[in-house]
């Protein structure tokens, strides 16, 4: 598949495939799970006869409320697929699911609370990942305080799984794609949220674009929420970078997500047609 056709499909794809990841995948945190079922569920898309709880304190509303419905969208989809085929197997039975949230309010102290909650009063058997690396890494402590499961991978603990792609390797595709177009784009200007998780992107965007040969012209960061980006992509005009990485954002002033490459240049102008980005 050749030509502007295929690049449109291509990131048409990766776009879906994102939200698939962000939706339906997350990190799961196994707490001690002792109850036992009665019965053999029939297939359904609602649990029936002792189901297996499972806890998600989730940022359904506050700053990150959009990525939290998402990600609960995804959560519930899984759970109703998981249902239709007849619950989960645990030995020799199989569990209808059923997913308790609390809302956080994209409070990582709070998740942190509803978390114990749920693993102390509550006794559920799985913990589904709230929205963010802080939270989530918050939650993760309990979860493994608790003889469960911790972290965001880098604690030593021994059942947190996750299929998400590692955050320093979400630029890798979309730069790859971008230095193999004719003329090759030279330099990038790498902009992103001053918190953990956006760091860690950019860090992996910065290694892979030079690994490439391309230069960094621009790496700057901003304070999580700001109103108007617009600041960061003229700077990155100044600097003569031909593309624009603005990391993982929601704001509604970016020109771009975390998937997409802005090419600034006139020679690539096409670009903005097939991504349908703003005129810069």
């Amino acid at each position: 598949m050749t030509g502007l056709r295929g690049l449109h499909l291509i990131r048409t794809w990766l776009f879906v495939g994102r939200l698939l990841i962000l939706l339906v995948v997350g990190v799961f945190v196994f707490a001690c799970e002792s109850a036992q079922s009665t019965s053999s569920p029939t297939p359904s898309s609602r649990p029936r006869s002792n189901p297996l709880i499972i806890g998600a304190p989730l940022a359904i509303t506050g700053v990150h409320s959009v990525e939290g419905n998402l990600t609960k969208n995804g959560y519930d989809l899984w759970a109703d697929e998981v249902n239709k085929a007849g619950g989960i197997r645990i030995g020799r039975q199989r569990r209808m699911v059923q997913i308790k949230y609390y809302v956080d309010e994209s409070d990582a102290q709070k998740s942190a609370q509803f978390a114990e909650r749920l693993i102390l009063e509550e006794n559920v058997g799985l913990l589904l990942w709230p929205y963010g690396t802080v939270a989530t890494d918050q939650v993760a402590e309990i979860a493994e305080r608790n003889g469960a499961a911790e972290s965001i991978f880098n604690h030593g603990y021994e059942y947190t799984f996750g299929v998400v792609s590692p955050a320093k390797q979400f630029a890798a595709a979309m730069i790859d794609l971008a230095v193999h177009q004719n003329p090759r784009p030279e330099s990038i200007a790498i902009v992103f949220a001053n918190d953990p998780f956006s760091l860690e992107v950019a860090e992996g965007a910065k290694a892979f674009a030079e690994s490439l040969g391309v230069t960094v012209s621009v790496y700057e960061r901003y304070q999580p929420n700001t109103p108007q980006l617009s600041g960061v992509v003229t700077l990155a005009k100044i600097t003569g970078a031909e593309m624009l990485y603005p990391g993982w954002t929601s704001s509604p002033s970016m020109v771009g997500s975390g998937l997409i490459i802005v090419v600034l240049t006139s020679t690539n102008r096409w670009w903005f047609n097939k991504f349908r980005m703003a005129n810069l």
